[in-house]
């Protein structure tokens, strides 16, 4: 996969939805200025438009459209921060268009179209619509993307400061796991002549767990999670670091693990 300066795009291939002529495809382009904690809480705005007569409109084009994204703002239109195209639904009937925001502003940017563009028919979704789900789908990337657009957002981090290309650096993945079996064998599955495995809830080599002076010890009947600190060392290289976090991610599920993420404690952020 090729990385745009400031730009990582994610192609999906196109899939089947609902009814038997609705075909999906979505270009999904994220910026690297939006942070990705915002994804699980930014509104999506589905705007439709009538599917054209496929004698009238070939194509299947829609130019008008275009003009949606360059809405100038207004009282009731949109605030400093521009939409972005997110992707595109087309179907035998209908045209959907998705804008992803970074600030909750679905119902002025649903004003805004409306008035600009009376013949179409806008939807405004927020997380805890009943289609968000579905729509999510296709505009959120896959897990294991989340985390690649994410190293290079640390990659360009650490070049920005006193980092350079191949310079050699820690690097601290997180992960948790729901139970300590399968975190232990996660961490045997790892070849230690590349990575050093630390327990943070663990005190001994004999597994008993990490008791926190004078607090109670914890519910039995919670469910808990286990987490698990990996570190090893790495040059500072883009596809060197997108190559060792693919695998480690698809190690840890392989083991029932959710990954979270890396730092290097290298970095003191000047």
């Amino acid at each position: 996969m090729s990385f745009a300066k400031k730009t990582q795009t994610i192609e999906t291939f196109p899939r089947r939805v609902g009814a038997a002529d609705t075909m999906v495809g979505v270009n999904l382009s994220l910026e690297a200025r939006a942070p990705l904690k915002n994804l699980e809480w930014v509104n999506s705005l589905r705007i439709s438009l009538p599917g054209a007569d496929a004698q009238d409109d070939p194509a299947g084009g829609h130019p008008q459209i275009t003009s949606i994204l360059h809405i100038e703002p207004g009282a009731d239109a949109l605030p400093d921060d521009a939409p972005r195209m997110a992707g595109s639904v087309s179907t035998a009937r209908s045209t959907e268009w998705f804008i992803y925001s970074e600030s909750p502003f679905a119902e002025q940017l649903q004003k805004a179209i409306g008035a600009q563009f009376p013949d179409l028919e806008v939807h405004a979704h927020a997380k805890h619509d009943p289609d968000w789900s579905v729509f999510r789908e296709f505009l959120m990337p896959s897990p294991q993307e989340r985390h690649l657009i994410e190293t290079r957002q640390n990659y360009e981090g650490l070049l920005s400061r006193h980092f350079q290309e191949n310079d050699g650096l820690t690097l601290n993945h997180t992960f948790w796991f729901t139970s300590p079996e399968d975190r232990q064998d996660f961490a045997q599955s790892l070849p230690m002549e590349d990575y050093e495995a630390h327990f943070p809830d663990v005190e001994d080599e004999d597994m008993h767990p990490f008791q926190i002076p004078g607090l109670p010890a914890p519910d039995a009947d919670l469910e808990v999670e286990y987490g698990l600190m990996v570190s090893h060392y790495q040059r500072l290289q883009l596809d060197s670091l997108n190559d060792r976090v693919r695998d480690i991610y698809r190690r840890a599920m392989s083991f029932g693990g959710e990954y979270e993420g890396w730092y290097t404690p290298d970095d003191r952020g000047d």
